[in-house]
């Protein structure tokens, strides 16, 4: 056959709980310029997150501070920013959609934004060194830390979405690539706007506050840039998510192993077999197939064997950050 029927990737068996796909009816223009907007906004995000980032050792100075507030607001800053992703994912997997995770994100991001702004002016003068002896006994802790984790949160939201959202927007791997090499691109660009720009700041004249209006109105544009490019987007329908399924079907694989374990034992004693049954053919997850007399099927225990398989590669990283914020 010369021409390939435009259903020809849909498949013949649609998985349980899993949308068929979205067909793709946008013009080219309307594609590319949903994509651009996605790196755009993308880029400048970063910029207002780094700009937090870079500062924060000024805001929480240590010499009039508690003398460790800054490494350690840091930390929590960027660790909750990063921990959320993971709830949003979910979130945006199972209920909201990429992109309207994404607008809330925005939401809580420029709320916790403009509220850090506005604390920052006068934060320094509140801190009194001679009493605050610890982090959250500071003076300042009061208003600065909620207003940065509302920050956090609305950055991991904004964070863990807008990358899928933008791969989304491809239907073949090779351009998934490519756009995936853009989005780094965008966020190191971003970075280093973010981090040079605040070698100009002159802390003693509080130009730290001014790089925080700088950073607001570098997330008004992103979240205006993403707001233009809404009505191009491709979204995909909610499915369940794989970081959900993982808790049940590792249950379920535990309890066929436990049983199969049991039986084997049992027949052993009975008919002094010494046969495994070819258990040792199966990987642990396996139990949990429905040819092995367990709950799901092959394809989704498959997916959540792979997940497994990234959670150690992600689990081998901790000591690379850990060393790395020591040294920063």
């Amino acid at each position: 056959m010369e021409r390939s029927h435009a259903d020809e990737r849909t498949p013949i068996i649609l998985r349980h709980e899993v949308p068929s796909p979205v067909r793709d009816t946008r013009e080219s223009y309307q594609k590319q310029l949903a994509i651009y907007l996605i790196l755009a906004s993308t880029l400048i995000e970063r910029i207002a997150f780094y700009t937090i980032v870079a500062t924060l050792s000024v805001v929480v100075d240590p010499d009039e501070c508690s003398g460790k507030g800054g490494p350690i607001v840091t930390l929590i800053f960027t660790g909750a920013s990063y921990f959320c992703t993971l709830f949003f994912a979910i979130i945006s997997d199972r209920w909201l959609g990429r992109a309207k995770t994404v607008l809330l994100g925005y939401i809580f991001y420029l709320s916790g934004y403009i509220l850090l702004a506005t604390f920052t002016s006068g934060s320094i003068e509140q801190c009194d060194k001679k009493t605050a002896v610890q982090l959250f006994t500071e003076n300042c802790s009061y208003y600065t830390y909620p207003a940065l984790i509302m920050t956090a949160i609305g950055a991991g939201a904004v964070q863990c979405n807008t990358s899928v959202l933008g791969g989304e927007q491809y239907q073949d791997i090779p351009d998934i690539s490519r756009y995936f090499d853009r989005y780094v691109i965008a966020l190191n660009i971003g970075a280093i706007i973010a981090k040079f720009s605040f070698f100009f700041a002159d802390p003693t004249n509080k130009d730290y506050y001014y790089a925080y209006i700088c950073g607001v109105s570098a997330l008004v544009v992103s979240f205006i840039l993403f707001l233009i490019g809404f009505r191009y987007y491709l979204q995909m329908k909610s499915a369940e998510t794989l970081v959900i399924q993982c808790i049940p079907v590792t249950i379920n694989a535990i309890q066929n192993w436990y049983r199969h374990r049991r039986d084997h034992r049992e027949n052993t004693r009975v008919e002094g077999s010494t046969d495994s049954d070819g258990q040792q053919e199966h990987s642990f997850l396996d139990f949990a197939k429905l040819e092995n007399e367990g709950k799901f099927i092959g394809r989704t225990v498959e997916e959540v064997k792979s997940l497994s398989d990234t959670v150690i590669v992600f689990i081998l990283l901790i000591p690379y950050w850990l060393v790395y914020d020591q040294v920063n």
